[in-house]
């Protein structure tokens, strides 16, 4: 499946305008849009898109048969251990390491596509990645959860998750 980004949304602009703007104030203008949308989506919970459904943050219940390592944990424990002269953890003996994630939940972005509001022909082909990065939603919204202990109350839970992926 081929992806569309930036360039390919401009490529497509600069042929069907009669007089386009230039690459640097287009890409410009949709990541402003694009981080606006994502403060919006992150401090409501939910963006309507009209014809397109909506986009909301959902929070799902982890599965405590899966657990993961939380590797920044981890490894900040491992060079407190070898700083301090102790021993890592050789399967025998030496101090163990490794830390487990332990929340009860996370929080997804969700497309909800399968509404009678959505209207795009052949949606279930469509899907949205979310950007990750310093500053990409994701980021933003663990900086939001971190900075306000009640911020994940506005994220309804979802029980559907053979239904997201």
């Amino acid at each position: 499946m081929a992806t569309v980004g930036i360039n390919e949304f401009y490529d497509f602009y600069r042929r069907t305008s009669k007089s386009p703007v230039s690459a640097d104030l287009f890409k410009e203008v949709l990541r402003s849009y694009n981080d606006s949308l994502t403060d919006i989506l992150i401090e409501d919970g939910k963006v309507n898109l009209y014809r397109m459904s909506c986009l909301q943050i959902v929070r799902l219940k982890t599965n405590p048969t899966t657990v993961k390592v939380d590797w920044n944990q981890s490894l900040k424990l491992k060079q407190g251990i070898i700083d301090s002269g102790g021993k890592l953890w050789d399967g025998k003996e030496g101090e163990k390491w490794i830390t487990y994630f332990d929340q009860k939940w996370y929080p997804l972005f969700h497309w909800d596509k399968k509404t009678q509001a959505f209207r795009v022909k052949n949606r279930l082909l469509f899907t949205i990645k979310v950007a990750r990065g310093a500053a990409g939603p994701k980021e933003k919204l663990k900086k939001k959860l971190r900075s306000d202990d009640m911020a994940y109350l506005k994220y309804p839970w979802y029980h559907g998750i053979a239904q997201i992926r």
